[in-house]
Formats: C-alpha cells, sequence, structure tokens
C-alpha cells in the first residue's frame, strides 16, 4: 500500500478526495502530510457532496481549536459541495 500511495503522490497532477472509507482518509491523510511537510504542492480537493465529509472537517476544525492543528494547515485544502465548482478550486487549493 506504501508503495502505490508513493507512486500516486508522484505521478498525481492534483488531488481529489472523494466519498469513501479507511482506505480514503488514509490517502486523504498521507497526501496532506506530504503537503504540510513541503514534499509536493499539489491541489488537494474533497468533493463534500451531500455534507458526507462535514463530519470529518468538524472534527478537523476541532483539532485546531484545541491547539493539536495549526489553523493554516486546514488551507491546505479546500472543501467544495458540487462537481461543478471542482476545476475551479484547484487554483484555490494549491495554497
Amino acid at each position: 500500500m506504501m508503495s502505490r500511495k508513493r507512486m500516486m503522490i508522484a505521478r498525481s497532477d492534483a488531488f481529489l478526495i472523494m466519498a469513501g472509507g479507511f482506505g480514503t482518509l488514509d490517502e486523504w491523510f498521507e497526501v496532506l502530510t506530504f503537503k504540510q511537510l513541503g514534499l509536493h504542492q499539489k491541489p488537494i480537493v474533497v468533493l463534500d457532496l451531500e455534507g458526507y465529509w462535514s463530519s470529518m472537517i468538524a472534527a478537523l476544525r476541532e483539532l485546531v481549536d484545541g491547539g493539536a492543528v495549526r489553523p493554516p494547515e486546514l488551507d491546505l485544502f479546500r472543501v467544495v459541495g458540487s462537481v461543478d465548482d471542482l476545476v475551479p478550486a484547484l487554483p484555490e487549493a494549491r495554497a
């Protein structure tokens, strides 16, 4: 799994997080951590259709509120609520 994720990170131009389970969470946090460490600057966009990821986003905000995560780190990815918003979010998600 680790070698597959490293290949995915190396070959991808951007990362789209869609509805999924533990594997999706694993990949999301891997690319997020790599971006936090400066190992890539590729866009990460979370597609939150019908609020699928709203609880996770709330949990990440709680980590900020508790001091475990710095507020700017939530800017490492963008959350969109529709497929139409994906492409416009890519430039913003480079931050």
